[in-house]
């Protein structure tokens, strides 16, 4: 009986060691995932503040009569050599004729 007894311990050993080598892994990894979890909570938090304040600056912006609705775009102006290339290319109607078909 002592022999089986033995066969016994050490298969119940090499688990205890595999247990004991796989336990200080977790902890690690917990303690990894917690820090990222906190910076990710702080980065949260910076952000927040950031788009308050952008929300406070367009609220500001609206109330002095900055929005940016009913303003007319700007013309960009064109070279000759880009015209022509529109003119090449087809995105220039030169007869007029855009909403006639």
């Amino acid at each position: 009986m002592e022999e089986t007894e033995k066969s016994d311990d050490t298969p119940d050993e090499e688990e205890a060691s595999e247990e004991a080598s796989a336990k200080p892994k977790q902890p690690a990894l917990i303690s990894e995932a917690n820090t990222a979890a906190e910076r990710l909570e702080k980065a949260n938090e910076a952000m927040e503040k950031l788009l308050n304040r952008q929300e406070e600056v367009l609220a500001e912006g609206r109330l002095q009569g900055k929005a940016l609705a009913g303003q007319v775009p700007k013309k960009v102006e064109q070279t000759d050599e880009e015209y022509a290339a529109d003119v090449l290319a087809g995105k220039v109607d030169l007869f007029g004729n855009e909403g006639e078909k």
